[in-house]
């Protein structure tokens, strides 16, 4: 069943907003952590699991401003662009 663009801009808004609730709990999780007794290997793990979130909620931004276009360019009165004709569902840590 193919997803009407409006749902697919709901789902990206709701799947953004679940992504940016993570990562601020995350940061207050980390915050909390005494640094000094864990050891270097935890401190790049965690600075690189940190930019993949980064990267993960702006590009989930990405596709949200994607789809705003979409749906201004698919209002009535305006040319059809191309058909949308799936939507990935990648399986995140966030959810």
């Amino acid at each position: 069943m193919r997803l009407a663009l409006v749902d697919l801009y709901a789902r990206a808004l709701r799947d953004h907003a679940a992504l940016e609730r993570f990562a601020v709990r995350r940061q207050r999780f980390l915050e909390a952590l005494d640094w000094t007794a864990l050891g270097d290997q935890f401190a790049r793990e965690t600075s690189m699991a940190d930019d993949h979130i980064m990267g993960d909620l702006a590009d989930a931004w990405l596709y949200v401003c994607h789809l705003e276009e979409r749906l201004v360019a698919e209002a009535p009165g305006n040319d059809p662009a191309q058909p949308i004709d799936h939507y990935l569902v990648i399986a995140c840590p966030w959810r």
